[in-house]
């Protein structure tokens, strides 16, 4: 095969439609998946997928980001479909790395690995209170420090997102107040 064309994988599910030359895929093209829950638009070197490309997802969700050696790996952005967006370091398409999710519950702010938020963590609600602290495993864990619209903050070790206590809450003059921990909550 060389110029333009489609082709139709022989179990029938998947297709592709652009460039080939000496039977190989080659510059621009789309590979879709036929149910629709993988769509790749960019180009291919040598038969792999190479470069700057878009992806979406049956979900909704759309990726754009580098692909290398078939592989996708590098900087890029991961849109959902409720509005909700992550950018930074990706590695097939979850965020792996440092990265920033926006959403209308707040803006997190961390390390990634394999698309779980995993190490120190900033979160910051539209209300203008913070989290800082670690995760693991997208949960809260370990010693973490919320910081309260009245100026005071509330310091409390968290094991899978519920505070452990003792915790202590420093009033904006400096005053320490340990207390028991109540259940977990979101700001």
């Amino acid at each position: 095969r060389d110029g333009q064309g489609v082709y139709t994988s022989g179990d029938g599910k998947w297709t592709f439609d652009g460039a080939w030359v000496n039977d190989k895929r080659q510059g621009q093209g789309k590979m879709a998946e036929v149910s629709g829950e993988y769509v790749y638009i960019g180009p291919y070197v040598n038969d792999q997928r190479h470069g700057p490309a878009v992806v979406q997802f049956g979900d909704g969700s759309v990726f754009r980001g580098p692909f290398v050696n078939d592989v996708q790996k590098g900087p890029g952005e991961l849109t959902f479909k409720d509005g909700r967006k992550i950018t930074g370091e990706f590695l097939d398409h979850m965020p792996n790395g440092q990265a920033v999710e926006q959403s209308t519950a707040g803006t997190l702010n961390g390390v990634w690995s394999n698309g779980m938020l995993n190490g120190k963590v900033l979160v910051t609600y539209p209300n203008g209170t913070r989290f800082e602290g670690m995760y693991a495993s997208n949960k809260r864990n370990g010693i973490g420090t919320d910081f309260l619209s009245d100026g005071s903050r509330e310091e409390c070790n968290w094991v899978n997102d519920v505070r452990q206590s003792p915790c202590v809450r420093i009033t904006p003059d400096g005053k320490r107040i340990e207390y028991k921990a109540p259940p977990a909550r979101r700001n």
